[in-house]
C-alpha cells in the first residue's frame, strides 16, 4: 500500500515531496502505484509544469525531428468551455434499469476481462463506482460510446476540429479507469490526433516523442507481445527516451500528436471522453513507422484474444486513403508534397509489402494500381 509504506525506504524518497505528479502517485492506495513511480527516477523522463520549460523544449525538438514543422509538446488546457461532470452526474447520464443501457454501446475492455466476467455487470458495476475515487476492484479501462456524453461534449469538439483535417470522429469514445488501472504503451492512439477530455477523477501520462530509438523499442515491445511474451512495461519505458510525465485534472483536455507512445494510469477512479482527427501533417510519420503500427495492431489483437485480420485492413486501408486525399486533393503546400514524396520513396515500398501481406487480393490489386505516383 502506497498511502502506509514508508518512502524514506524507497529509491524515489528524494522525491516525494517535490513534486505535484509523485504526491499523487504517494496517495494512491493501489499498489500498481509503485510501478509508476519508478519511472520518476529514470533519467530519461522529466516532469512537465508550466514553470518547466526545459522538459516542453527537450520534447519538441525531439519530435520535431522526427516531424519537422508541428505544434508537438502535448498540450495540458484548461479553458472556459472545457468539459466538466460531477461524477454523481455522470452516473445518472448513464445508469438506467438496465445494464447495458442504450447511453453505453460498443462496449470493450483493455486489458481483456476473464471468460467468467460478465460484460454488461461489470459496466453496470464500473459506472455504479464512478464517485468511488478508489474503486479497484476491476483492473481493466471500460471504452464504449455514450451519446449523453457526445451531447454534452459536441460544441467543444467543434470548436477544436481544424481546417487541415482528413477525418473527425463523429462520436467520442468514453473511458471509464478504476482506481490504480493502466493504460499500456500498446493502447496508444498512434495515427490520430487525440483530444482527452477528463471529466472526473486523476490521470498521470507518461509521454515520449517519436524518435528513432523510441520506435525501434517500441516495435520490439509490439512484437513480443503479439508472440505472447508479457514484457514488463516499466523496463521498456526505461530503455526509452525524451519522455515527459504530468497530471491531468477534472476539466482538463490532454491533446496527443501521433506517434507519441503513452502510458496513463489512472489514482483516482476517472471518466474520460476521447476525440480523435487525422491531419495532413500526421502522414510522414504514418508512412515512417508503418510498420510498428502493424505490429500493434497485432499485439493487441493478441492480447485481446481477437483476430487481427480486420483491424489490419482498416488501418492499412486508411493509410492508403489519407495519402491519396492529400496528393490528389488542394490540402498539401509544395513543401509538404516534397516531404511526403520523400516519406513515400523511404517507405513506400514497405507499406506495399504489408499491404501484400495482409490484405485481401482485391484491396492489395487495387491499392498497388492506384496509389499515386510520387
Amino acid at each position: 500500500d502506497m498511502s502506509t509504506s514508508s518512502k524514506q525506504k524507497s529509491a524515489t524518497a528524494h522525491l516525494w515531496v517535490l513534486d505535484p505528479v509523485v504526491r499523487e502517485l504517494q496517495d494512491c492506495p493501489v499498489a500498481t502505484a509503485r510501478d509508476m513511480a519508478e519511472l520518476m527516477n529514470v533519467r530519461n523522463v522529466s516532469i512537465l509544469t508550466s514553470k518547466n520549460c526545459a522538459a516542453a523544449r527537450k520534447f519538441r525538438h525531439a519530435y520535431n525531428g522526427s516531424s519537422p514543422g508541428m505544434s508537438v509538446v502535448p498540450a495540458l488546457e484548461r479553458t472556459k468551455t472545457a468539459p466538466y461532470l460531477q461524477p454523481e452526474f455522470l452516473k445518472k447520464s448513464l445508469m438506467s434499469e438496465q445494464m447495458p443501457s442504450d447511453e453505453i454501446v460498443e462496449m470493450s475492455y483493455y486489458p481483456g476481462l476473464d471468460s467468467n466476467l460478465d460484460a454488461g455487470e461489470i459496466a453496470r458495476e464500473l459506472v455504479e463506482q464512478v464517485n468511488n475515487k478508489h474503486y479497484a476492484k476491476i483492473s481493466s479501462t471500460l471504452n464504449f460510446h455514450s451519446e449523453a456524453l457526445d451531447r454534452y461534449l459536441k460544441p467543444h469538439r467543434d470548436a477544436n476540429i481544424e481546417e487541415n483535417t482528413f477525418y473527425a470522429s463523429p462520436k467520442g469514445s468514453a473511458f471509464i479507469m478504476p482506481c490504480g488501472v493502466l493504460l499500456p504503451l500498446e493502447a496508444s492512439a498512434l495515427t490520430s490526433n487525440t483530444s482527452i477530455h477528463l471529466l472526473s477523477g486523476m490521470r498521470i501520462y507518461l509521454v515520449y516523442p517519436p524518435t528513432l530509438h523510441n520506435m525501434v523499442i517500441l516495435h520490439t515491445h509490439f512484437q513480443h507481445l503479439g508472440n505472447g511474451s508479457k514484457p514488463y512495461y516499466v523496463d521498456v519505458c526505461r530503455q526509452m527516451e525524451g519522455g515527459i510525465i504530468f497530471i491531468q485534472r477534472p476539466g482538463e483536455v490532454v491533446r496527443l500528436r501521433p506517434y507519441s507512445p503513452t502510458v496513463v494510469f489512472a489514482t483516482e477512479t476517472s471518466v474520460a471522453v476521447s476525440y480523435r482527427c487525422r491531419y495532413q501533417e500526421g502522414l510522414r510519420l504514418r508512412l515512417k513507422y508503418v510498420q510498428v503500427l502493424v505490429s500493434q495492431v497485432l499485439a493487441v489483437r493478441f492480447v485481446s484474444g481477437q483476430e487481427a485480420a480486420t483491424a489490419l485492413e482498416y488501418h492499412l486501408l486508411q493509410l492508403y486513403r489519407d495519402v491519396y486525399t492529400a496528393l490528389r486533393g488542394p490540402v498539401l503546400n509544395r513543401g509538404s508534397i516534397r516531404e511526403l514524396g520523400a516519406a513515400w520513396k523511404e517507405a513506400g515500398f514497405r507499406f506495399l509489402d504489408l499491404v501484400r501481406r495482409y490484405m485481401p487480393e482485391p484491396s492489395t490489386k487495387h491499392i498497388v494500381e492506384k496509389v499515386p505516383k510520387l
